[in-house]
């Protein structure tokens, strides 16, 4: 049987509390621009093309978690970091270990990878640990976000594992060795190497396709198995 090396079974419980080491990002840990109405998408889209004629653009769900940089190193998980401030945050690496759609090691050994993406609660697993929280006469959540990021803070990786935490991966940070020339190239590239990158991303050109895709999203999100912010 394959056994890794830093398996969270090989670990005492309780040792991701250190509380918790900070870390530099590499790549600042910014926010996204928000935009409010259709005629805001229109004008950002056609300022773009304004300038780059042939830009194409992802439209893809904001998922509703929390944010964590994963780095590799020669293909291996190496560190897991929180947002923070942006500048600094905190290494839940041994929590990291714990998520099931976390790769812990990849096909590719660059000398150094950085990816960045949100850890979520799905409905299922909300729903589940709420359930065990009442009858344990524990703290209810109130919705799936507060959940994943108290979840992320605790010092027993075992209690990470039970509460069935997952990943979708959004950005590439950082590629030693790996040119790309599109967005959506470098989340086809990540889903290769057995990231799970958030569904139904499409590549569109014109303001009204953008706006489109953005309206089909706000269809669906109800009957999503992930919240969306």
């Amino acid at each position: 049987m394959f056994a890794m090396e830093n398996s969270i079974t090989k670990r005492v419980g309780g040792q991701a509390g250190e509380k918790f080491r900070k870390v530099e990002h590499d790549v600042p840990v910014i926010s996204l621009q928000d935009v409010f109405s259709k005629e805001d998408v229109i004008s950002f889209v056609e300022k773009v093309r304004a300038e780059y004629p042939d830009a194409r653009f992802t439209v893809e769900k904001k998922i509703d978690g929390l944010t964590l940089v994963l780095r590799y190193r020669n293909g291996k998980l190496v560190d897991a970091i929180t947002r923070g401030d942006g500048a600094v945050g905190e290494s839940v690496y041994d929590n990291a270990l714990a998520i099931r759609s976390i790769p812990k090691e990849i096909p590719e050994k660059l000398p150094y990878l950085e990816v960045r993406g949100e850890v979520y609660m799905s409905t299922e697993s909300f729903e589940a640990f709420n359930r065990r929280q009442e009858e344990s006469g524990g703290k209810i959540y109130a919705n799936r976000r507060n959940s994943a990021a108290g979840t992320m803070r605790q010092t027993d990786p075992e209690i990470v594992r039970q509460r069935g935490l997952d990943i979708f991966i959004f950005n590439l940070e950082v590629a030693e060795g790996k040119t790309f020339s599109s967005h959506k190239e470098t989340l086809d590239w990540l889903e290769s190497l057995g990231f799970t990158t958030v569904p139904e991303t499409v590549l569109v050109s014109t303001p009204q396709e953008a706006w489109d895709a953005i309206q089909h999203i706000g269809d669906v999100r109800w009957g999503l198995n992930y919240g969306l912010d």
